[in-house]
């Protein structure tokens, strides 16, 4: 007999993890049709597949704008950051390293010019947060440098965008 005013018992763990199998499994099997989709896109658009890459990278991080304003609203930030450093961690260690196992290696254009940008701005926040916080000041520096770095890579390649042929991923 529930009591007036009281709230349900919250979900057991077990029920928790099966949940979480569940949607995670789901969400492979998304990505699947998105990458897919992104593929037939960049071959219609004539835009390099690398670069969809680019731009899909913003769409992915969709989830971790929304767990940044949840956090934010229950006045819980540190979880926010603590999930964006973690992310970056799994993607250059574990996503990629798979990758790489996978597919044996990962092509670049092996020049500085697009290296750099992307380096110097992935380094960006660590540099930002030697002084023991992140602000606003330092949130208008990473948004600006994420419009910098894109406005850099499709100067200085110039089949980004409009390259006359589409190639496959070479296999």
């Amino acid at each position: 007999q529930e009591l007036e005013g009281s709230s349900p018992s919250p979900p057991t763990m077990s029920s928790q993890l099966f949940l979480l199998f569940v949607l995670f499994f789901l969400l492979a099997k998304a990505a699947d049709i998105v990458i897919l989709g992104i593929r037939e896109i960049s071959k219609k658009l004539c835009i390099n597949l690398y670069f969809m890459g680019v731009i899909l990278g913003f769409f992915t991080s969709l989830p971790e704008i929304s767990i940044a304003w949840s956090a934010l609203t229950s006045r819980a930030v540190e979880v926010s950051s603590g999930n964006l450093y973690g992310g970056i961690i799994v993607l250059f260690g574990l996503i990629l390293g798979l990758s790489l196992i996978a597919n044996r290696r990962v092509r670049t254009d092996g020049r500085w010019e697009s290296i750099l940008p992307i380096t110097a701005y992935l380094a960006l926040p660590v540099l930002l947060a030697f002084d023991g916080v992140l602000g606003t000041i330092d949130s208008g520096i990473l948004i600006l440098g994420y419009f910098v770095v894109l406005l850099i890579l499709t100067r200085i390649s110039p089949n980004f965008i409009c390259s006359a042929t589409w190639n496959e991923p070479n296999s």
